[in-house]
């Protein structure tokens, strides 16, 4: 009986040891998965970065709130005048009017001109022409006619469209004069001239322009009986003009 006693007593305290301990441990494990959630609560949020940590910790980005930009056009800056074809043919038609006293009895005469020149640039340019001009004197039906052969150079101001110049330049005067069935002489004079006139460009290549000009030159005419007759034949011309570039 005693044995049996003991063998319960003892049964009895392991059981309650046994007891104690299955209700500590899950104490112990239900503290651990309370903590393990609240951790893992903790963790999960700290990870996803919340707005207040966003806004200590990360760099903030400007906001550019204005309207969409977009690229300027490009503007093209009128560019300088530039001879794109250097070289040019012009004819120049017009009148010539005597200046002179010598010639005062003498009509306003015919002017014609075939020039040749070329830009060396935008402001310099040199021209070659060979012209004719004549008038005329109802007095005695004199005629004096002259073919000039010159070299000029020309300055010249581009402007939108066109140009404005001046020029100067010298040559020979190939004149002859004539009066009735007597007089018929000859002589080849220098004589040198001045001008301005403006251009404009009806396109890349062919332009059209106003001229004037005043020229001097001196022949000196053989006269029958071993005289000589050395009017001044200066005079201006104006002429309007066609050119071609090229």
């Amino acid at each position: 009986m005693l044995q049996a006693h003991l063998w319960i007593s003892h049964y009895e305290r392991n059981s309650n040891l046994s007891l104690f301990g299955k209700e500590s441990m899950n104490r112990i494990i239900s503290g651990m998965l309370l903590h393990a959630m609240v951790f893992s609560f903790i963790t999960a949020n700290a990870w996803a970065a919340p707005n207040w940590w966003k806004g200590v910790n990360e760099p903030v980005q400007p906001i550019d709130d204005a309207a969409p930009r977009t690229e300027a056009p490009n503007v093209i800056e009128k560019a300088r005048y530039k001879v794109s074809h250097p070289s040019y043919v012009a004819l120049k038609l017009g009148a010539y009017f005597p200046q002179f006293s010598d010639l005062n009895i003498y009509d306003t005469g015919f002017n014609g001109e075939i020039a040749l020149g070329h830009y060396f640039t935008p402001n310099v340019a040199l021209e070659f022409s060979a012209g004719y001009l004549e008038t005329s004197s109802d007095r005695g039906s004199a005629d004096v006619t002259s073919y000039p052969i010159l070299l000029s150079i020309k300055g010249a101001i581009p402007v939108p469209g066109g140009e404005f110049y001046v020029l100067a330049g010298g040559g020979i005067y190939i004149t002859n004069i004539e009066s009735g069935s007597n007089i018929n002489s000859d002589d080849t004079p220098f004589g040198f001239q001045l001008g301005v006139g403006g251009n404009f460009n009806l396109s890349e290549y062919v332009f059209l322009g106003l001229e004037g000009k005043y020229f001097f030159a001196k022949p000196s005419f053989d006269l029958p009986g071993g005289t000589s007759y050395e009017p001044h034949i200066d005079g201006l011309q104006a002429t309007a003009n066609i050119g071609y570039r090229f």
